[in-house]
């Protein structure tokens, strides 16, 4: 190959090693992720929790599923905020509406959602 085409070549070759989404030779290696369990198990698992709070329910969704609840602060968790709760189990929602005063308790799952273990209006 003449010199002529040895310098473009030698160029594109640059350019797309620049392009790559390896890392430098010199940088740390990446940790590498914990080995994936099964989606049941990473939905069902605890991560946090559980944890007991009151608070207001704001609406509850049309198909059951979940409710969005004012609740206190949940010492050492979060502070007071309003947030959705994830029914635990079917019906679990069933004659609840907005302004409520509800006694719920919780836990956090491995999918980084809350889902109710109890919840009940307070008389």
């Amino acid at each position: 190959m003449g010199r002529s085409r040895l310098l473009p070549t030698l160029m594109a070759g640059v350019a797309l090693a620049a392009c790559s989404d390896a890392p430098p030779a010199d940088a740390p290696p990446a940790s590498t992720p914990p080995a994936s369990t099964s989606p049941a198990e990473h939905t069902t698992s605890p991560t946090a929790g559980p944890f007991e709070v009151q608070g207001t329910v704001q609406a509850v969704a049309e198909d059951g599923s979940r409710v969005s609840v004012a609740h206190e602060d949940v010492p050492d968790y979060m502070p007071a905020m309003t947030m959705p709760f994830f029914a635990g189990a079917p019906g679990q929602l069933e004659g609840l509406g907005a302004g409520d005063r509800v006694s719920l308790r919780f836990e956090r799952r491995g999918d980084g959602k809350h889902y109710l273990l109890r919840i009940a209006p307070i008389e």
